[in-house]
């Protein structure tokens, strides 16, 4: 990845939990046709060379689903903090399963001149894992100011557990989508490629992507939203949901 005298090289590490429930937690015994209970705890570390127009994403994945993932205790504490729905099937959750990913993602920024203020940024994706194994693309238009820097960080939309950062001063806003074909996602087939498995994953998804980033010399914030179609064939409605992303640069 080096051999082209690369403009600039960076790593990012991040450290997150994630879950998945069936569309009604009241029930204390889980719809068989519906997604499992799922949580996920995992460790990605990234690796980015950034070109003039052109970077590439190398991106490695472990953690663990199941119980050890510490899911249940923090999405009951969450909803005993905000007075929501208290989810009642954990106990029929994924068992412990240790999980894995590689990811390669490369980015092509085009504008017309290096300080436009406005660009559109093409993905094409592809990973393997018994975590999840897809293949797919993305296209966003973004507009503000160092454009031509921060491109690259676009990358890791498609990871689907992460929104951009800024790799230097700056701010930008974007609005996009993407579309993969997924072989396999243990969130939603259960433990070893479905011993456990919902009604079925859907092979097909597609996400609409919006957000505003914001970076300082060594810190940079992120606020996006993100409408993904549902992933179990058993559902039909969109899954819409916000984040927020703090980075800092050591």
């Amino acid at each position: 990845m080096l051999d082209d005298d690369p403009t600039y090289a960076y790593k990012v590490h991040s450290i997150g939990q994630a879950m998945v429930t069936p569309d009604d937690i009241t029930k204390e015994i889980p719809d068989p046709a519906d997604a499992p209970y799922a949580g996920l705890l995992y460790w990605r570390s990234s690796y980015v060379v950034v070109k003039d127009d052109f970077a590439d994403h190398v991106a490695t994945l472990v953690g663990i689903v199941g119980p050890s993932s510490g899911a249940e205790e923090v999405q009951k504490f969450v909803h005993k903090v905000v007075d929501a729905d208290k989810p009642r099937g954990w106990e029929y959750q994924l068992d412990d399963e240790f999980v894995w990913q590689l990811q390669r993602t490369a980015v092509w920024r085009f504008s017309t001149e290096d300080s436009s203020p406005f660009d559109a940024v093409l993905l094409a994706d592809v990973a393997v894992g018994n975590l999840e194994s897809l293949a797919g693309a993305g296209l966003f238009v973004r507009a503000g100011s160092d454009l031509a820097r921060s491109y690259s960080t676009m990358g890791f939309l498609s990871s689907r557990i992460s929104t951009p950062i800024a790799a230097s001063e700056g701010w930008y806003v974007y609005l996009g989508g993407t579309g993969n074909y997924v072989h396999n996602q243990i969130l939603v087939d259960g433990n070893e490629f479905g011993r456990t498995a919902s009604k079925g994953l859907e092979h097909y998804q597609y996400s609409l992507m919006a957000g505003f980033t914001y970076a300082w010399q060594r810190a940079s914030i992120c606020l996006s939203y993100q409408s993904d179609t549902e992933p179990n064939k058993s559902q039909t409605a969109r899954k819409n949901f916000g984040a927020i992303t703090l980075a800092l640069r050591i």
